[in-house]
């Protein structure tokens, strides 16, 4: 009588399979919860006030200019636009600070704000359509861009894009400071937001001449003291 022969190795084989597929899925899924877990607890997020500042390069329309939008967690958010020759005072012009970080320091010091955190970041025409497009719609300029992402919100899959937009803005070679946390946190407060812009009237509609000590001409824009009263004020209840 013939022996019986049983295929244990096959079986096993097969078992191993089973539990190194199990093991992929648990290692994946944990990264997930993880990389989920660790942007919606984080101190970015949960934060009660977060302000960006986005440098405008004059190459996705209009003038350059740098806007500071000031988010709470409320779901409110302010936002104020600051031409680059905006007079500061003392002589001091916004756009001839040597980085963006200084341009941030010298609008808290000159309103007199501070944030729990801050962003800074710059848009061009390249980084604009990269960002953009990696968000799945369409932007050539500052407005389109942020009622794309308004229109959007934080979707699930952003979880895995944020280091990949982050490296977008990174890569483009300008000073940043922005984190993926605190894209995720950009993205869900513009979705999340009511706006409020506050519009800087300025003495003239250009920049005008001027001449310090026989030296090169400066182009600087000077606001109304009224204008300059009622930003500040407004600015600080939020």
């Amino acid at each position: 009588m013939a022996a019986i022969r049983v295929r244990r190795k096959n079986n096993a084989s097969r078992i191993a399979l089973f539990l190194i597929v199990v093991v992929a899925i648990l290692a994946v899924g944990g990264y997930f919860v993880l990389k989920t877990y660790r942007v919606k607890n984080s101190e970015t997020f949960k934060a009660e006030k977060i302000d960006y500042l986005i440098h405008v390069d004059e190459s996705i329309g209009g003038n350059e200019s740098y806007v500071l939008m000031r988010t709470r967690s409320n779901g409110k958010i302010f936002m104020v636009k600051f031409p680059k020759y905006l007079s500061l005072g003392q002589k001091e012009i916004l756009g001839e600070q040597e980085s963006l970080s200084d341009v941030m320091r010298a609008i808290y010091n000159w309103l007199g704000i501070k944030a729990d955190i801050s962003f800074y970041f710059s848009l061009d025409d390249t980084v604009l359509k990269d960002l953009s497009n990696s968000l799945g719609f369409f932007a050539d300029n500052f407005d389109d861009f942020l009622d794309g992402v308004s229109r959007r919100g934080f979707n699930f899959s952003d979880y895995w894009k944020l280091d990949k937009y982050r490296k977008i803005l990174s890569d483009a070679g300008f000073e940043t400071n922005l984190t993926a946390e605190g894209i995720a946190a950009f993205i869900e407060r513009v979705s999340n937001s009511r706006f409020y812009e506050f519009k800087l009237e300025t003495l003239t509609d250009h920049p005008i001449q001027v001449y310090v000590n026989n030296a090169e001409p400066k182009k600087v824009l000077y606001i109304s003291t009224e204008s300059i009263k009622e930003l500040k004020n407004e600015i600080l209840e939020w």
